[in-house]
């Protein structure tokens, strides 16, 4: 049995592919397997993964006939993955040298431990370390939830998982699902599981802003109520497996994303209909007491063209200035 199993899924990117593997085939800790998972990709990937299993055998391809989406990707690999401990890494990223080692180190501090986070560096300008992803995922499945519930990255990517989460365990995944298929897993794991969780204060994942990527495209009505739909079976399994527990957190993280589309030209008539809370939800008094007066205001403002591009204009500048777009 490997000590990790290393799983990547592959679809529409052949450009990034070769320093993806490279960072995982030199891996200060060498005793890995390696799970590629070809999700029906439509550009010469296939190739690429073939020419690196043929020279290193800790590769194995996996191959979906028809593509099924990343988080389908994800259970193809660790359905099948022998390692005592998984880690994710989306196939346009790239790892630390010694970022399994790492991580490793951290679960022999910890043993109690059954998820190990690791921070994460945004790059495509000024790399930009997400402090708060790392400062705020530990130590219990309590805390971890909360964060993911705020405005940190909720990503599995970066992190290492004990195959003791994963085993008897069916968690529901949706086919072709890429948007929130990150919170998705992780909300049922920390409640039907509750484990123990340690942190590296150190870089480990390099979290590329690829232009191409399924999570940078321009987003439609179909691509956003998908996103809606996975935000909301979390809603609603919070609220039914911890009734009452993370409600106000629960509902915040709702409305956010809602604000979020809003500054981009969605209607709030099209936002509404997405789920019955929803509606309850983006409303000017649920705005105020779930978020802020101020929140509850700029809502409303979102309403006016010049107010909304001036906003996304801001925002953008600022990741710029930050190096994260």
């Amino acid at each position: 049995m490997p000590a990790v199993s290393i799983m990547l899924p592959i679809y529409n990117v052949e450009k990034f592919l070769p320093r993806c593997l490279d960072s995982v085939i030199n891996q200060t800790f060498t005793d890995i397997e390696i799970i590629c998972v070809d999700d029906c990709s439509p550009d010469g990937s296939a190739a690429i993964l073939a020419d690196y299993a043929a020279r290193d055998p800790r590769i194995r391809i996996l191959t979906h006939p028809k593509n099924k989406g990343l988080m389908w990707a994800r259970k193809t690999a660790y359905d099948v993955a022998t390692g005592e401990w998984f880690f994710f890494l989306d196939s346009d990223d790239y790892i630390a040298p010694d970022a399994i080692e790492l991580l490793l180190k951290e679960a022999e501090k910890l043993p109690e431990a059954k998820i190990i986070v690791g921070e994460r560096y945004f790059t495509g300008g000024r790399k930009c370390s997400l402090q708060a992803r790392a400062n705020t995922a530990g130590p219990d499945a309590s805390n971890y939830i909360r964060a993911t519930l705020g405005w940190t990255s909720p990503t599995v990517c970066g992190n290492i998982f004990h195959r003791s989460l994963f085993e008897g365990t069916t968690y529901t995944t949706f086919l072709h699902q890429s948007y929130s298929e990150d919170r998705l897993l992780l909300l049922q794991m920390l409640l039907q599981h509750n484990p123990a969780t340690a942190v590296v204060n150190a870089p480990v994942y390099y979290y590329c802003l690829n232009n191409e990527s399924l999570t940078r495209i321009n987003f439609t009505n179909e691509k956003v109520a998908s996103q809606f739909e996975a935000l909301f079976w979390c809603y609603d399994y919070l609220e039914e497996h911890a009734p009452g527990t993370y409600t106000t957190l629960n509902n915040a993280m709702i409305l956010r994303h809602q604000l979020m589309w809003l500054e981009l030209g969605f209607s709030a008539p099209f936002l509404r209909s997405l789920h019955p809370t929803a509606n309850t939800l983006l409303r000017f008094d649920s705005i105020r007491r779930n978020l802020s007066l101020q929140a509850a205001i700029h809502a409303k403002a979102c309403a006016m063209p010049f107010y909304r591009k001036s906003i996304v204009a801001l925002r953008r500048l600022k990741r710029r200035i930050q190096g994260r777009g």
